[in-house]
């Protein structure tokens, strides 16, 4: 069986930024659904102004062509432990297809805004603009509500943050439409800039776990278990994302480089910290002989073993620094890459544009 879009949807969120997880979390968000030529029909609505929500059928065309997961991370745990994609709403889907429940406001039969009628009015939606929508249904609540249902591990409910316009926005806040600030105060409220941070060691994870909890930071951070080359996000989730003393460990740097540059949005800097190495005289000479030697007999001193503090200077010597590391970034899909040396150039601060 194949399936066609009957139409597609205009929403208030332009890109999945500030998207609620679920529908009705964000009551003033709108949506309007222009049907497709072929499905164009006044007829076919008849009846569907006496019910006041909806499912709608949906693709998520964001992550189309990204695969199926057997297992994810819901958010809703924080993004540490996987339950089977049939139990969650991960768009990582075998059908790449989901249902969003929205309220359905009015049933417009004339033209409007570019679109042509018929055209269904919703509130509510949690669907970034322009998702296909492949069916829709009237929802029952004699039969489809069921208030004593489990939900398994989503029984706590979706916090909410009180949302204060600062002075400097102000001014304009106040020229946006009643209906808009409205949305933009439920959607704030819903917490959306969240930080994830991502390790490939289970027990440095658990360490900042600790660190996040003893500083009540734990509902902010999210730690998940990840290799940067195989990220467990969609494409196009993330703002931005640093690197601190890390891109020497990957195995394939530019594969890690790439991995990173899906998951952000166009535009989005990688801001990369990283050990380099000096070439001004006598720092590149002291940086040598402190690395080679001075270096693993303090760690052997302090911690019983000089391992660790002998591959530092090791991986440091291996990574191509400077220019080395703009061509990988490059390379990798990074624009306007560039790299400012600090510390006499013991380390560096690279930055590229996805």
């Amino acid at each position: 069986m194949e399936i066609e879009p009957i139409g597609f949807l205009r929403t208030c969120f332009g890109e999945k930024f500030a998207v609620p997880r679920q529908p009705g979390l964000c009551p003033s968000a709108w949506g309007s659904l222009e049907f497709l030529p072929e499905f164009r029909f006044p007829e076919a609505v008849r009846g569907l102004e006496g019910f006041s929500h909806v499912w709608l059928v949906f693709g998520f065309h964001k992550t189309d062509g990204e695969g199926w997961h057997p297992t994810v991370r819901p958010p809703r745990l924080g993004g540490n432990e996987r339950v089977g994609v049939f139990a969650s709403r991960s768009t990582f889907r075998p059908n790449g297809l989901g249902l969003s429940l929205v309220k359905l406001d009015r049933i417009g039969m004339e033209p409007a805004e570019g679109m042509e009628p018929p055209i269904l009015h919703f509130s509510g939606v949690d669907l970034v603009d322009g998702t296909p929508i492949y069916d829709v249904k009237p929802y029952l609540p004699f039969v489809e509500s069921q208030p004593d249902a489990a939900v398994g591990y989503a029984r706590e409910p979706i916090r909410r943050l009180d949302v204060k316009i600062g002075e400097a926005a102000q001014a304009d806040f106040a020229e946006l439409g009643e209906r808009a600030q409205r949305v933009i105060i439920e959607a704030l409220s819903l917490d959306p800039n969240q930080v994830v941070g991502v390790d490939i060691s289970a027990g440095m994870l658990a360490g900042g776990r600790d660190k996040l909890r003893q500083r009540g930071l734990d509902g902010r951070v999210a730690l998940v278990q990840g290799d940067a080359a195989d990220l467990p996000f969609p494409a196009d989730t993330f703002d931005g994302a640093t690197v601190a003393f890390g891109v020497r460990n990957f195995e394939d740097l530019q594969a890690g480089l790439e991995g990173i540059r899906r998951v952000l949005r166009p535009g989005a800097p990688l801001v990369v910290l990283e050990f380099s190495h000096p070439t001004a005289f006598p720092v590149k000479q002291g940086y040598e002989l402190y690395s080679a030697h001075v270096l693993p007999r303090v760690g052997r001193a302090v911690s019983g073993s000089s391992e660790a503090y002998e591959y530092l200077p090791e991986s440091v010597a291996a990574f191509p620094d400077g220019d080395a590391f703009l061509a990988v970034m490059r390379a990798a899909g990074f624009r306007n890459v560039l790299a400012k040396p600090l510390t006499f150039g013991i380390v560096s601060l690279y930055r590229g544009l996805a």
